[in-house]
């Protein structure tokens, strides 16, 4: 989710954790990526989620590789 910590990608995190879907909580900021994250994890133990931080200014293809390598 793109935008996952801002206001409306917060419910979205929220809402398909609480599902138990798989997430990756992404944005420019992987402090409040790893903020929410940590929240969502304690509220639904379930739920496999991750962080990234994305900066559209930088290389935006060698960013999402790195992530899908992990």
């Amino acid at each position: 989710i793109l935008g996952g910590y801002g206001n409306f990608g917060r419910l979205i995190a929220a809402g398909l954790a609480k599902s138990g879907n798989a997430i990756i909580i992404a944005g420019r900021s992987q402090q409040q990526a790893n903020t929410l994250a940590q929240t969502l994890s304690r509220r639904y133990p379930n739920a496999p989620i991750q962080t990234a931080a994305f900066d559209a200014n930088q290389n935006l293809l060698q960013q999402l590789q790195l992530l899908l390598r992990n």
